[in-house]
């Protein structure tokens, strides 16, 4: 019924009408026209009300808004509906709970407000001034007797109230017979720690927490869940604490350390320093989130009411860099478990989508020392490797933990000079950090709407609270600018929209990759094949292509006479589909993976847009997704591409993605082009990686469509510009095929049998193609550029 009701509300948008939704067990007692805001598009009640309007983290009650009618709440209330798929078992009201922070709605720029509590009020947050109450809702009371009960006791209260003179209004005390949920104190009860001893040197552990807390007013609303569950303040949490640092310090003791651990730190004087270091780095770190009265920070004012920005002056502290420091901090809440945030934020491989100043470059990692049972509790030494600057002479102090009371990814980096000295054993204490990072804490337990079990923590989403350090001048009595503090502000702010827009497309549009023996597999052939900047060229293969003889060896054929091409074989993977193809292909080149699909089948050739071609392509493109996620770029070719030329030297150096064309018209910005999925070079970044989960989605407004025509669809929708994607479309002067020749041979890069149906009408005329540039790969340098120079194809394919 209620997901019908919001489908109604959505078909009144586009008839062209705006509304007000109200739910019949609210007393309107005010005009509320007077209390929009004028320019807003969509305004919501609340449950309950943080005091800013604009705050994300409202709790919204769906029971009371207001809709203007326009393009942007048209299309938001379609997105909302849509978002059911994604949450199933859940209401209109909680959905809208989870996607109201989604980056599709900002890209939209989609303004929505929190109606404040002072005026639309509920029993969930009492309007308690009688002088602005303007609608009194009976939320937070389950049953119609108990809600008319209630509702016949506020219109008689609004009765007295308006019989009263003018005077008396303004000047006397009014108040509800309603018992609005709030506490007025808080007293600490005795508490403490038992400790018995076990056998085998084991102890037990039980401790109690008493605390009768009556006043919640002091925490946010973003933790008050946190809080009352108990793992912020209460025993869970210090016995988590107590379990980690035993484990801690078990791990630095340690001796048993295999010897062929790969990357595993062996020596104990420079575990035992690294790990010191590690500890005081995750000191330094909470000390600066959580501004210790012993750890004096000076708050600024900022003109972003969500990020908290702070300086300290740093005087002859070896500890830290001397001059003055700035920290950033943020916190929001995120719709995702906490554990899927956790290992996004610690994976090498995901770190280019979030750290602006690693550039893009691979994190390698150079050292690790497990830090507990859990594959998550580890230090580790990483190195980021920054395309076109040489090695690198920083390195990255990391320390990833976590257990069920929250977690964190904490790092900082450090000279290599000063690192190689803590290696081998040295005093850790000098070493100057500033560090950065992230902690990760699950939500409360939520209720379910109709009245089901209580959710275990964490199962409604994470609270995320990212902070970041940073030396802004070396002189510590330098002032500090206005600038800096905008550009660390801007910098956090950027870092988080960069990790929600991975996480959401990720986790809410059911993009969560699991991990498994193949994936591994798979990663071990991408870091021997790729290049220094994580770039693999890829293609895709059945048996159909790998006969001897077959379009695959012409495929290969190609990179060995092409123009200074022949180097490039070591960068190709080409993924297989069964394993005889497999077996064939590793004959023939180094790397190659079998992608195992359970319940695919891909063997023989696939005729054009069948049922099982069209799932084959679908395949494909997640699958390349997979790839992008994993932090690595890529070329992906057909196998029907001969490579004539090094194509890396005609790709745009600023674009995110590029793509061959099957009618190109002389415009590479042009998104009027017809592309051709076939071809195609993606750069591992936040955009394109969530333009390809886009692209992917897209699929269910296609059904019967292929990925290459869905892509013509989709190239002009407004969230691709929004996210700023820089595509460009490859010119068939280089980049020809059989459907637009390219005619230089002086240029020519790539030849594509496209507009070709038929595996061997495409064999025959790529033969042919690599005859023709035999010829003219044999001829002197001068004739090849004096000399005019045709192709004898198209010829089957016509």
């Amino acid at each position: 019924m209620m997901w019908k009701r919001l489908e109604f509300l959505g078909s009144i948008l586009d008839m062209g009408y705006s509304f007000v939704f109200t739910d019949c067990d609210i007393m309107w007692l005010r005009d509320p026209f007077k209390q929009f805001d004028k320019d807003a598009d969509f305004q919501i009640a609340c449950d309950d009300f943080n005091g800013n309007p604009s705050d994300i983290h409202n709790s919204p009650n769906a029971g009371f808004k207001y809709a203007r009618s326009n393009y942007r709440t048209n299309w938001f209330y379609k997105f909302w509906i849509n978002s059911r798929s994604s949450y199933p078992k859940l209401n209109e009201q909680v959905v809208l709970n989870r996607i109201k922070g989604h980056p599709s709605i900002s890209d939209m720029k989609v303004k929505i407000k929190f109606l404040s509590t002072s005026y639309f009020g509920g029993f969930c947050q009492i309007s308690k001034d009688f002088n602005k109450v303007t609608t009194m809702h009976a939320n937070c009371c389950v049953g119609l007797e108990k809600k008319s009960n209630d509702l016949k006791l506020v219109l008689e209260d609004w009765k007295k109230y308006m019989a009263l003179p003018e005077q008396n209004k303004t000047e006397s005390h009014h108040s509800w017979r309603l018992r609005p949920d709030s506490f007025t104190k808080s007293r600490r009860r005795p508490s403490g720690c038992l400790i018995t001893e076990l056998p085998n040197g084991y102890s037990k552990i039980v401790w109690i927490e008493h605390v009768e807390l009556e006043d919640n007013e002091v925490v946010h609303d973003l933790y008050k869940s946190y809080v009352n569950s108990g793992l912020a303040f209460g025993a869970k949490r210090w016995v988590a604490s107590l379990d980690r640092q035993c484990e801690r310090l078990a791990s630095s003791m340690a001796t048993n350390i295999p010897h062929k651990s790969i990357g595993v730190l062996m020596n104990f004087g420079g575990r035992r320093s690294m790990m010191r270091l590690a500890e005081r780095m995750m000191l330094s770190f909470c000390t600066a989130v959580g501004a210790s009265t012993a750890n004096v920070w000076t708050l600024l004012t900022v003109a972003s009411e969500d990020v908290r920005v702070m300086s300290r002056k740093s005087v002859d502290d070896p500890g830290r860099p001397s001059g003055i420091v700035l920290s950033a901090s943020t916190s929001s809440w995120l719709p995702i478990p906490s554990r899927t945030v956790f290992d996004f934020l610690r994976s090498e491989n995901s770190r280019n989508q979030w750290d602006i100043l690693s550039k893009g470059g691979q994190v390698e990692e150079l050292a690790h020392i497990a830090n507990g049972h859990d594959t998550g509790n580890y230090v580790s030494l990483l190195r980021v490797n920054i395309p076109n600057c040489g090695q690198s002479n920083m390195t990255m102090l990391q320390e990833t933990c976590t257990d069920a009371t929250g977690s964190y990814v904490v790092y900082a980096p450090i000279d290599l000079i000063s690192m190689n000295a803590v290696l081998r054993g040295g005093n850790p204490d000098c070493v100057a950090l500033l560090p950065s990072g992230f902690a990760v804490l699950p939500d409360g337990p939520e209720p379910m709407n109709n009245g089901g079990p209580i959710r275990e923590v964490g199962s409604g989403g994470c609270l995320l609270t990212v902070a970041f350090q940073i030396l802004v001048d070396s002189v510590p009595t330098a002032k500090i600018s206005a600038t800096s503090v905008t550009t660390v502000s801007s910098l956090i702010k950027c870092i988080v929209e960069r990790i929600q827009a991975a996480l959401y497309l990720m986790f809410c549009l059911g993009f969560v990759h699991q991990e498994d023996d193949n994936d591994q597999k798979l990663e071990s052939v991408l870091r021997r094949a790729s290049m220094k900047d994580k770039t693999v060229i890829l293609t895709t293969l059945n048996d159909a292509w790998t006969a001897p003889g077959s379009i695959f060896d012409l495929f290969l054929e190609s990179f060995r006479i092409g123009n200074q091409t022949e180097w490039l074989l070591n960068h190709l993977v080409v993924i297989t589909y069964e394993q005889n193809t497999q077996e064939r292909c590793l004959t023939v080149h180094k790397y190659c993976h079998q992608l195992i699909s359970k319940g695919d089948n891909f063997t023989g050739e696939q005729r054009y847009m069948t049922p099982n071609y069209l799932h084959m392509m679908w395949k494909r493109l997640e699958f390349l997704g997979s790839i992008l996620d994993m932090g690595y770029s890529f070329v992906f070719t057909d196998c029907d591409i001969m490579w004539l030329r090094d194509p890396f030297k005609q790709f745009d150096k600023d674009a995110d993605f590029q793509i061959a064309c099957d009618a190109f018209n002389g415009n590479s910005s042009d998104i009027h082009n017809s592309p051709n999925a076939g071809f195609k070079y993606a750069r591992s970044n936040y955009r394109t990686n969530w333009f390809y989960k886009f692209w992917i989605n897209s699929r269910s407004s296609y059904p019967n469509l292929n990925e290459q025509d869905v892509l013509n669809r989709i190239k002009e929708h407004p969230s691709v510009s929004d996210m700023k994607l820089k595509i460009k479309f490859l010119s068939t002067s280089y980049f020809g095929g059989f459907c637009q020749i390219s005619e230089d041979f002086n240029k020519v890069t790539t030849m594509h049998a496209n507009c070709c149906v038929g595996l061997e009408n495409k064999s025959i005329d790529l033969k042919l193609v690599l005859e023709d540039w035999k010829k003219y790969m044999a001829l002197p340098e001068y004739n090849k550029t004096e000399s005019h120079h045709s192709w004898r194809v198209p010829k089957s394919c016509k």
